[in-house]
């Protein structure tokens, strides 16, 4: 919804503005009114409304006075000049003032709804664009400064304020089912699906009675940052809300999440321990009294997704050791393993049975000549599947062949390991759109394999030494 306010020194025609046009239907909601000119000024310098519907002759400070005094100011509140017949030379005045439109008296109510409908699509346009300036920002890196955020977030209609501070709310579900402008929430598309929203601080209480446990069932999950002051910290908070939003995969409940910086330790080093010298002695009760312990901490709240990415890696090198990726990032992103399990038990039943089968089938002989023309068919296939859910996994069952067999063919074969394949893959597709077309950094990041933007950003930047942004300009 965007803020309107209504001033003219005739108090029938305010309450017939408020009462026989329907403001909810075209996207507006009534901020306040004023019966003079001063007093609207005031309203607008405190209330900072999107629209202001000012009438051109008022006693004290007519509508050009008004709008001038107003700009002055630097609000970037668009106005509506209200005039009759005998005024339209005040009116077409008003828009060389800056005023986006006008109404003439007697009102009519499709002449209201038809100019209020011109300017929503005109704020519409100026937030999109608002909204990608600051993706840009945020996107391009940690050290943005303050001053750029503040103006982006304000254009976007969101007013900064140290006193209020902010939190992030990050929410996955239909885009219909996101229902956060109850909250005055600034949307930020961070990923497939997923949207974060910046709010006021001191609506961060609101937030959370409203979303108590379970979660709308319109909402797949929601993460909340706690509440911060330092507008150079969005990024810092929307990441740490957005791993809060997997509390349903890491404690298989249905929740909001609330983001806790203290879970930042290590996974248990003594479980770690046991699991991996079990895995070694192919003792498959001690692997699992490993994952039990693990489980519990997981269950407790003391991990997050990001721990369960760390075990699932671990486990994946420990039990096939030609995947590891020695410092390369790894393609399966924190919404990619939530696809590909139920929650992180799932994961650990998962894991289980990787580590049973390897003890039961050694890695196979890879000496039978085959190699050549197998790794032609592989190669092709993780081309044609790069942008997708691609796991060594799931290549190998494809091929019916071994996960490190699989490996073994592509270093021995391609000079290259699976995960530094498939990135190089994916970041040669996101040169490509970078360079020949107009879409954003988060469609790109998509069209690419990847569903998290700040992480694909992050990614790119470690390729190329570019932000996306920075190899778009010079590419152009």
């Amino acid at each position: 919804m965007y803020k309107v306010i209504l001033i003219d020194d005739e108090k029938w025609i305010l309450e017939s503005l408020k009462g026989t046009v329907d403001w909810g239907a075209m996207g507006f909601e009534i901020a306040a009114t004023a019966a003079n000119g001063p007093e609207g000024l005031e309203r607008i310098l405190s209330s900072r409304p999107d629209v202001a519907l000012v009438d051109i002759r008022m006693p004290g400070m007519n509508g050009l006075e008004l709008i001038g005094k107003a700009k002055e100011t630097g609000v970037s509140t668009k106005f509506v000049i209200a005039s009759g017949y005998a005024d339209f030379e005040y009116a077409k005045q008003a828009l060389v003032y800056g005023a986006v439109g006008y109404c003439l008296k007697p009102f009519e109510k499709d002449d209201i709804a038809e100019t209020m409908t011109s300017v929503k699509h005109m704020l519409d346009d100026e937030r999109k664009a608002a909204l990608n300036e600051l993706m840009v920002l945020l996107l391009d890196g940690d050290d943005a400064s303050s001053e750029p955020l503040r103006n982006s977030l304000l254009r976007a209609g969101f007013d900064w304020d140290e006193e209020r501070g902010a939190c992030i709310l990050v929410m996955k579900g239909p885009r219909n089912g996101l229902f956060p402008e109850r909250f005055g929430g600034v949307p930020l598309r961070i990923g497939s699906g997923r949207t974060a929203f910046v709010l006021q601080g001191d609506r961060r209480d609101e937030v959370i009675r409203n979303l108590q446990a379970p979660l709308p069932e319109q909402l797949s999950s929601a993460g909340l940052s706690e509440r911060f002051y330092d507008i150079r910290r969005i990024r810092e908070h929307i990441e740490a809300s957005r791993v809060a939003s997997f509390v349903e995969f890491t404690r298989g409940v249905r929740e909001l999440g609330i983001a806790d910086r203290g879970l930042e330790a290590p996974l248990d080093p003594e479980a770690m321990g046991m699991l991996f010298q079990a895995i070694q002695r192919k003792d498959l009760d001690a692997v699992r009294l490993g994952f039990e312990r693990l489980e519990s901490r997981f269950r407790a709240g003391e991990y997050d997704i990001r721990h369960a990415r760390r075990l699932y890696r671990a486990v994946l090198t420990a039990v096939y050791p030609l995947t590891a990726n020695h410092g390369e990032s790894d393609p399966m992103e924190d919404d990619h393993l939530a696809d590909a399990y139920r929650n992180v038990f799932d994961m650990m039943r998962g894991c289980m049975e990787w580590i049973a089968e390897s003890f039961v089938h050694p890695m196979p002989d890879e000496g039978d000549g085959s190699g050549k023309a197998n790794v032609r068919l592989i190669a092709e296939y993780i081309r044609e599947h790069a942008q997708e859910n691609i796991s060594i996994q799931g290549i190998a069952k494809h091929f019916y062949l071994h996960p490190n067999y699989v490996s073994a063919l592509l270093k021995k074969e391609l000079q290259i390991n699976f995960t530094k394949y498939v990135t190089e893959l994916r970041m040669k597709r996101a040169c490509e759109l970078l360079r020949s077309s107009s879409l954003s950094v988060g469609d790109i990041a998509e069209r690419s394999g990847y569903r998290d933007y700040f992480y694909f950003a992050k990614l790119f930047k470690k390729h190329t030494g570019k932000t996306p942004t920075e190899f778009r300009r010079e590419n152009a």
